[in-house]
């Protein structure tokens, strides 16, 4: 399960909170507010009209202090600067050092320079899981990357909004996509053939044989 996180005063600013809100604050499901609440560890309140559950700013506060999650002094958040290369062969003719330059220049002050090599399609890369284990813990404020495909080629919208939820701000500083970007792109499309390829081959003969009949099929269609 999943451990609370640490909240300061600037995270707690709204005058009360529904269960599903306090979850939120504490990366905690809805379930688990509601036994907070049943057990009497958080006062709430039931709106007599609505029939949701309430509860106040100070009852939360009361709460964290409790359980020990309340941290008075909120630390200084950091923007930090995402870079992603592809390859090996990129990083070594200076492509990602370039890359993070030009983010350096538009935070225009300040950052944390974090860096990867490896495809887009992999979301397990040493750096992105740094960063996000940074945001969960409230140490971001803001990321800088060049292009969305630098943190992800697919998904992009659910890793923004799973930033935002920490109050992470993500910037795009690039609108114009670089050539690497397309190659890469490629490269990811053929990572992507390949592995299919491989499951494939995995199968039975015969079901090799009905997906390659359905495919074709489809084609045909097309």
């Amino acid at each position: 399960m999943k451990s609370p996180v640490a909240v300061t005063p600037d995270m707690v600013t709204d005058e009360r909170y529904t269960t599903g809100s306090i979850g939120k604050l504490l990366g905690k499901n809805y379930r688990t507010i509601a036994i907070y609440r049943n057990k009497g560890l958080l006062h709430m309140e039931q709106d007599p009209i609505s029939g949701h559950w309430y509860a106040t700013k100070e009852d939360v506060i009361e709460f964290l202090k409790k359980q020990g999650l309340w941290v008075e002094m909120a630390q200084e958040k950091k923007t930090v600067c995402y870079a992603r290369v592809s390859s090996h062969d990129q990083k070594k003719h200076g492509d990602l050092d370039r890359q993070s330059m030009r983010l350096m220049n538009a935070a225009g002050g300040p950052a944390q320079v974090i860096q990867d090599v490896g495809s887009g399609l992999n979301a397990k890369r040493k750096g992105l899981s740094r960063l996000i284990e940074m945001i969960i813990s409230g140490e971001v404020s803001k990321v800088y990357i060049t292009h969305k495909d630098r943190l992800t080629r697919f998904g992009y919208e659910y890793l923004e909004t799973f930033f935002e939820s920490y109050g992470t701000k993500i910037i795009v500083t690039e609108d114009m996509e670089e050539k690497n970007a397309q190659e890469e792109m490629v490269e990811d499309m053929m990572s992507l053939l390949a592995s299919f390829s491989g499951k494939l081959y995995g199968m039975r003969s015969s079901r090799r044989k009905e997906v390659a009949l359905e495919a074709a099929e489809i084609i045909e269609k097309e």
